[in-house]
């Protein structure tokens, strides 16, 4: 069995990293999205109780997933840094 370690140099780290700094940014654009599809359908649900809970659910979800995506965008920052200081 060969060891990775030729494999995983600093070059390919920063490229798999920039690469998943560019999803996180796509799926932080999609979580936003839906936060404002949610408000939308809180303003127009006309004081339906089922209707507002789903859209609530909604934002929920969208500031969870912005949350979680902009902490990884920040992991792969942070390692793309320490690399470039390898």
């Amino acid at each position: 069995m060969s060891s990775l370690g030729h494999v995983l140099t600093p070059e390919v780290t920063q490229i798999f990293f920039r690469g998943a700094r560019v999803v996180t940014l796509l799926f932080t654009i999609l979580f936003i999205h839906m936060i404002f599809l949610g408000s939308f359908k809180i303003m127009v649900a006309s004081g339906k109780n089922e209707k507002v809970m789903q859209a609530r659910r909604q934002i929920v979800i969208g500031v969870l997933g912005t949350m979680a995506m902009l902490i990884l965008f920040i992991v792969a920052s942070a390692t793309i840094t320490r690399s470039n200081l390898l």
